[in-house]
């Protein structure tokens, strides 16, 4: 990709961290932004020079992810780059003290958040006229 000018990338985990630094970024470079977050954008909306749009989204609900996608590429002809960054850290606590639920929440969000992204987004980039990348950031955890 030689200009992101104009280039439409979707960043999950857009609220701080490393999608926040993302959104900033790729703003910097006139490019049209989709930002996903479970949490409140506010903070990175405020580092922005332009309005993106802002989907609150929960990336390890699988439906969710699915209707909003449908309703992105009604929206816009082409998604251009697809940053699936959305990550979650577990309690800072020994492995044998953390509860059944928090190692669920990890995966969910971690993994199935990721695969979820990618199973809504990829069929129909590869159906799309213009090209496309993904990045996919993975946590520590």
């Amino acid at each position: 990709m030689d200009s992101f000018k104009d280039k439409v990338a979707v960043i999950t985990g857009a609220a701080s961290g490393i999608g926040q630094a993302l959104a900033v970024a790729l703003d910097a470079l006139d490019t049209r932004l989709v930002l996903l977050d479970v949490d409140n954008m506010d903070a990175t909306m405020a580092l922005l020079q332009s309005v993106p749009e802002i989907h609150h989204l929960d990336v390890a609900d699988a439906e969710a992810m699915e209707t909003l996608v449908d309703t992105l590429f009604r929206n816009h002809a082409n998604i251009h780059l697809l940053f699936n960054n959305a990550g979650v850290m577990g309690p800072m606590a020994p492995l044998w003290e953390q509860q059944v639920d928090d190692w669920q929440w990890v995966f969910d969000v971690n993994v199935k958040g990721i695969a979820n992204a990618i199973r809504a987004f990829v069929p129909r980039m590869i159906k799309q006229t213009d090209a496309a990348h993904i990045v996919n950031t993975a946590s520590e955890a």
